[in-house]
This record gives C-alpha cells, structure tokens and sequence, in this order.
C-alpha cells in the first residue's frame, strides 16, 4: 500500500517488539503488518495519513489538501473543563 504521511508518526507492531517510524511528507509503501493495526486505522480515519495507490503529483496534492483531525486539542479541552468542574465542586 502506498501511504501519505501528514505527520511524524511512529506505529509499534500488535505485539510492541517492531516499531515503523514514518517521517512527516513521506509517500511510499508500508509492511502490511503497519496497516493492519488499529493505531494506524485511526491515523486514516483523523487524515493525518492518506492511502493512495498512486505517487502521482495531482492525487498526493489532493490528499495533502484534506484536512486533519486533532484529537488531541478536543482531548486537551474535555480535561480543561473537567478540572474546571472539580474546581467549581470544592467551592460549594
């Protein structure tokens, strides 16, 4: 499978003995174990990696237009508010 990586990202194995960095901007192929895992399934679906069957200019410029979700901001956000709450508790 050839892949479009948006972001440095590094896929450990099912087991965690293997490790496969993928540098930011690379577009190539990946082992088949890589994308078999659930880290890298959810990589996909977030847009921070594209699959793509060609290395052609116009699909990689496509792909690399797709926007990118960040879980990790809504993450940030729900622990904000969730310290915010117990503060909000201990007032009362």
């Amino acid at each position: 499978m050839i892949i479009f990586s948006k972001r440095n990202i590094i896929i450990p194995s099912a087991d965690g003995k293997v490790k496969r960095f993928i540098p930011k901007d690379y577009i190539g192929k990946v082992e088949d174990w890589v994308t078999k895992t659930d880290y890298y399934k959810d990589l996909v679906a977030d847009g921070k990696i594209v699959e793509t069957n060609t290395t052609k200019d116009k699909d990689i410029d496509k792909a690399a237009e797709q926007p990118v979700i960040d879980n990790a901001k809504e993450n940030l956000k729900a622990e904000e508010e969730t310290e915010e709450v117990k503060k909000t508790s201990k007032k009362k």
